[in-house]
């Protein structure tokens, strides 16, 4: 079972009992300099859990692209799906 999540919801309370229920958490992220994902990744990572980072690619972020390869490798996840910024309705 995975679970998609922007993080805001897994409190220290919660790390482990996630890290180790799900096969796989992917995690939103908006931007490489956001501190809230940097507090949480690591220490999901440090449980085991297998994180991949959900990067939305938008003009007020594109020039972060590399920033956010550099930021998942210094955090250790196993991966980052782009989803380019779609407009819909």
């Amino acid at each position: 079972m995975n679970l998609a999540t922007n993080t805001l919801v897994i409190g220290h309370e919660l790390e482990e009992t996630a890290a180790a229920l799900f096969s796989a958490i992917q995690v939103g992220l908006h931007g490489a300099k956001s501190e809230t994902y940097e507090a949480i990744v690591p220490r999901l990572v440090a449980r085991g859990a297998n994180i991949v980072l959900a990067f939305t690619v938008m003009p007020s972020n594109r020039a972060e692209l590399t920033d956010v390869l550099a930021l998942s490798r210094a955090l250790g996840v196993r991966g980052i799906r782009f989803i380019p910024l779609a407009a819909e309705g």
